[in-house]
C-alpha cells in the first residue's frame, strides 16, 4: 500500500514523541531506530498490577515480549501458558496505546480476550482495563459478558441477543439499506 512522506513523517513524529523511536542525522538523511525502553517500562508498570512487584519482561528487537520474569524465574514467552501469553499481549497493546497518546490514549478493540485467565488474574486484568479506560477508549467484544461485567466504570452494550447471530447477519446482508 502506498503511504506518502507526510503520513510517514507524522507517524514517526508521534513515535518519537512517545520515545519509541530514536532519530539520528546521517548527512542529509535521518535514521530511525526502535527504542524498547519506554514500552518495556510501561508493560512492567501495568504488569506489576497483575503479577506483582517481581514481574518484569524483556523485549526483542521488534518490540515483542521475548521473556517474562516472575519471582526470579525467567521463561521464554513461548513457554508460558496460553493465559499468561494472552495477558501479556493485552498488557503490551494497552502499554503501546497509552504511550502513543499519553493524554487521550489510542482506541483499542479486543475480541473475546482473556478466555484462558484464572479468576484472580482475570480480576487483576479487569482493574488494568479500567485504568486504561480512564485514558483511552477500550472496546471488548465478547460472547461471555460476565467475564468483563465487573470492570469498574465499564459501559455494557448488548447487541440484539434476542435472535441468533447468523439470522441477524443474513438479514443485514439481504435487507436494503434503511433511509
Amino acid at each position: 500500500f502506498g503511504v506518502g512522506r507526510t503520513a510517514v513523517s507524522k507517524h514517526l513524529a508521534i513515535l518519537k514523541e512517545a520515545g519509541l523511536v530514536i532519530d539520528r542525522k546521517a548527512g542529509r538523511e535521518t535514521r530511525y531506530h526502535l527504542n524498547a525502553a519506554p514500552l518495556r517500562e510501561k508493560i512492567v508498570e501495568l504488569g506489576r498490577l497483575v503479577f506483582g512487584e517481581t514481574f518484569t519482561v524483556e523485549l526483542d528487537d521488534d518490540l515483542r515480549i521475548d521473556r517474562r520474569t516472575l519471582d526470579g524465574k525467567t521463561l521464554p514467552f513461548r513457554s508460558l501458558s496460553v493465559g499468561a501469553r494472552e495477558q501479556l499481549a493485552l498488557l503490551a497493546r494497552l502499554a503501546c496505546a497509552l504511550l502513543v497518546d499519553p493524554s487521550e490514549g489510542v482506541p483499542l478493540l479486543f475480541d473475546d480476550t482473556l478466555g484462558h485467565s484464572d479468576p484472580s488474574r482475570l480480576a487483576a486484568m479487569r482493574d488494568v482495563l479500567a485504568l486504561a479506560g480512564e485514558r483511552c477508549q477500550v472496546v471488548v467484544l465478547t460472547c461471555t459478558p460476565d467475564r468483563f461485567g465487573a470492570v469498574p466504570g465499564a459501559k455494557v452494550v448488548r447487541l440484539g441477543a434476542s435472535e441468533p447471530a447468523r439470522n441477524r447477519i443474513a438479514d443485514a446482508l439481504t435487507s436494503p439499506p434503511q433511509a
